[in-house]
């Protein structure tokens, strides 16, 4: 993996769980994290369940942000095999409990 990027390479995405206070209310949080390789910017994004649309909303929004300099071919994920059972829909820390259909069509 190389150390330095050229700007608009590549950019890594991670989330967390996070707990806030909202109106006095303690929330739990799934927060979304998008970094730039190149400069190292950080777009952040909360939402409150860890779902497809979370990944999606986030990509969507980070894209918007940063005006399309970085592209889906160059992602970096953190935990690649936490991400793609989130893209199919499976809970990730329970993925032999997570109910898959036998076949598709």
């Amino acid at each position: 993996m190389p150390l330095s990027f050229a700007p608009g390479e590549a950019y890594q995405f991670d989330w967390s769980h996070e707990i806030v206070l909202i109106n006095g209310t303690t929330v739990s949080m799934r927060v979304a994290h998008v970094r730039l390789c190149d400069s190292q910017m950080l777009f952040v994004r909360a939402h409150s369940r860890e779902t497809q649309e979370m990944v999606f909303d986030a990509h969507d929004r980070t894209f918007t942000f940063f005006k399309g300099c970085c592209t889906p071919a160059h992602e970096i994920p953190d935990r690649p095999a936490q991400l793609g059972y989130l893209l199919e829909g499976i809970d990730w820390r329970h993925p032999q409990r997570t109910w898959r259909p036998d076949a598709s069509g």
